[in-house]
């Protein structure tokens, strides 16, 4: 789930997200914050980069 976003200086998207990971039985394996930050070229996602 989205909790921020900022325009990065080089113009790129940096987007805060919540992560929760569970496996099939729904234990949740991992519960974190990341962020997702992504370069577009005419309106398309080119590049997407995950840093924690």
């Amino acid at each position: 789930m989205p909790t921020a976003f900022r325009t990065e200086s080089d113009g790129r998207i940096a987007v805060t997200v919540r992560q929760v990971v569970r496996d099939k039985a729904g234990t949740t394996l991992a519960n974190r914050t990341v962020t997702h930050v992504y370069r577009f070229v005419d309106d398309l996602v080119a590049e997407m980069e995950i840093l924690e």
